[in-house]
């Protein structure tokens, strides 16, 4: 009976706007005798007409109490609405199954991230916290010794804590995939140490997007870098790594992390930005950071990155 006062509800009140409440005089003439039917069939559950024709108020309030409730807004609706009644709306009601999917956008652990403006609002339910396993990368390595460092730091006391302060950033793509835009050594530091789970916010909901269409706005949006280990690229997106398991190291990156942190360059905001110096390393660097030794390849690489042949590289603050 509840299936049925809901998805009468929706098959009419979609006319009206979905999320709206049942108002008679905005909806056409043939709803009217629905909307009578509803009225009768609810009074004996002592739900009101306005609430029974409000899918969030049908879903979310007990039939004793239904009477007493405003009814609430369709986005309002909670993740733990019955299957079924979402499934039997959607086949007896006009409404289209994102609008269906949005009611449910309240996220998997209670929470739904705004997505960055100017960009479509998130339709799917991406939680606050993702099992970082579904996490897929938009680049195709890492510096394995700055994970390392990270490792050390989330397992650590104060690791939880950190790992919290740390939201990925994260775009809703097609197929239901989700991709982080940042973050990659952390995730993977901390899979490898042990945790499953990590914060996520939503930039961008591109799930509407054709692949190839998506992967043109995360290129232009400098969201992904397709070049693997050996500096090789760029390659087809489709070969990205599944998760930060397959993330292959690239020792150039380590040396490019290393050098910022010692004051070879400046910290900035450019996309990518260690990742152009570990290209730079690796075109001029004379000494092979696994072959030679990282501390040798890390003192060529400091006094390096000081000169005009730098220049034009993110960061660079030339010789003092």
């Amino acid at each position: 009976m509840r299936i049925f006062l809901l998805t009468t509800g929706i098959l009419c009140g979609a006319t009206a706007g979905v999320g709206a409440q049942f108002d008679a005089r905005l909806a056409p003439a043939d709803c009217a005798p629905v909307f009578s039917a509803v009225s009768a069939a609810a009074a004996p559950l002592g739900v009101s007409p306005v609430a029974v024709a409000s899918p969030a108020a049908a879903l979310s309030a007990p039939a004793s109490a239904a009477s007493s409730r405003s009814a609430a807004p369709l986005a309002a609706m909670p993740t733990a609405a019955p299957a079924r009644a979402l499934d039997a709306a959607a086949r007896l009601s006009a409404v289209p199954a994102r609008a269906l999917a949005a009611a449910g956008a309240a996220a998997m652990d209670g929470s739904r991230l705004a997505a960055k403006a100017g960009d479509a609002p998130a339709a799917q339910p991406v939680s606050g916290k993702m099992d970082l396993l579904k996490l897929r990368p938009t680049q195709m390595a890492v510096g394995l010794r700055e994970v390392d460092k990270k490792i050390a730091r989330l397992s650590s006391k104060k690791g939880k804590k950190y790992l919290r302060s740390m939201p990925v950033p994260v775009v809703l793509g097609p197929h239901g995939h989700v991709y982080m835009t940042d973050h990659h050594h952390l995730v993977r530091a901390a899979w490898e140490a042990g945790y499953t789970r990590v914060r996520t916010s939503v930039q961008a909901d591109y799930s509407h997007l054709s692949d190839a269409e998506f992967w043109k706005r995360m290129k232009a949006k400098n969201w992904v870098y397709p070049y693997d280990q050996l500096g090789a690229g760029p390659h087809n997106p489709i070969d990205l790594p599944e998760n930060v398991r397959g993330m292959a190291d690239d020792p150039y990156r380590s040396v490019a992390g290393e050098v910022r942190e010692r004051g070879g360059y400046r910290k900035n905001d450019a996309p990518f930005s260690e990742f152009l110096w570990a290209q730079f390393f690796r075109a001029h660097l004379t000494v092979h950071p696994v072959y030679h030794g990282f501390e040798a390849a890390l003192a060529q690489a400091m006094a390096l990155a000081k000169t005009t042949a730098a220049n034009g590289l993110p960061g660079w603050i030339g010789a003092k």
